[in-house]
């Protein structure tokens, strides 16, 4: 083979080693990618299912079901039992928010511990 043959010959084998190293690296490259995608995933997975949940919260209590009172009637006979109606409504609101926190505070412990 002549010297001439024989460069060209190295250069190709070097452009050749030069390539199946980038391609390693790439492929390498691609199934981190991979599995980052897999994670992002399966956290985007549980954020659904959370909001799903607080969806289903918040129509536990339809008004076709559960229609809403005559406050000024309901005020009347609470503050006759010694009630405030302020107090009946911060419970409810406390209890529902509570519900959402406990659902949130689950989701977080999800995500953030993958």
């Amino acid at each position: 083979m002549s010297d001439e043959l024989l460069y060209i010959n190295r250069g190709l084998r070097h452009k050749i080693d030069e390539c199946v190293d980038n391609t390693s690296f790439y492929i390498k490259k691609g199934e981190r990618l991979e599995k980052e995608l897999d994670t992002l995933q399966a956290k985007l997975d549980i954020a659904v299912d959370k909001f799903h949940e607080i969806d289903n919260w918040a129509k536990a209590y339809p008004l076709d079901v559960f229609p809403e009172p005559d406050f000024r009637r309901v005020r009347e006979l609470l503050e006759a039992g010694g009630i405030t109606l302020d107090s009946v409504s911060a419970s409810n609101m406390r209890h529902a928010i509570e519900g959402v926190s406990n659902i949130v505070s689950d989701a977080l412990k999800k995500l953030e511990g993958e």
